[in-house]
């Protein structure tokens, strides 16, 4: 039963840092593209 626990602990750790890294790419891309549009010379 402990492993079974264990396995949860580590599947919800791994779900919560992945869906933080998605959090921050989303951020980083609409920064780096608002930053980009800023800057556009046509």
């Amino acid at each position: 039963m402990a492993t079974f626990e264990n396995n949860m602990v580590f599947q919800r750790k791994s779900a919560l840092t992945a869906g933080v890294s998605l959090i921050i790419m989303a951020l980083a891309a609409a920064f780096s593209y608002g930053h980009v549009q800023g800057n556009l010379v046509v």
